[in-house]
């Protein structure tokens, strides 16, 4: 698996990382994107872009103590993240029908010179009669026993 270096510079306010990140993914939408690990195609919608900006996506990067620089420059990476992530474990959904099964990949990155993983998660839905497989980034976490960084 790849490792995706992602670097960010200064600080900037939400709205306009926001906004950055929105054009970025806008320009990979509902585009099929293939897993190099697995071969599973997946696309991005414009559900899972709204998920992966949203507040809460960005209190999980947050309380895993990344930036939210880090968070939106991540999201602007997903398409990469995904063709280099490894499938970890894949289940039934219970929460709804319309899901036939939730699968979990895990991409490495080093973000800031900060090794960490990101956890993405592809919903399987049957829609008139076809698979479409979502993306969503889910969150940003510190790679497991990870030394710190220096500072």
């Amino acid at each position: 698996m790849e490792t995706i270096t992602i670097t960010t510079q200064g600080t900037q306010n939400i709205r306009d990382l926001r906004s950055e990140a929105h054009r970025a993914i806008d320009s990979i939408l509902n585009q099929k994107i293939t897993n190099k690990n697995d071969g599973r195609v997946a696309q991005l919608s414009a559900n899972g872009r709204d998920k992966i900006l949203s507040g809460e996506a960005l209190k999980k990067s947050i309380n895993n103590d990344f930036s939210k620089e880090e968070h939106f420059k991540a999201s602007k990476h997903i398409k990469e993240l995904y063709e280099n992530s490894i499938l970890q474990k894949s289940h039934q959904d219970t929460k709804s029908k319309d899901i036939k099964q939730t699968h979990r990949y895990l991409a490495d990155t080093k973000i800031n010179n900060k090794e960490a993983q990101v956890l993405l998660t592809i919903r399987e839905v049957i829609e008139h009669g076809n698979r479409i497989y979502s993306l969503e980034l889910q969150e940003i976490r510190p790679m497991p026993n990870a030394k710190p960084t220096p500072s």
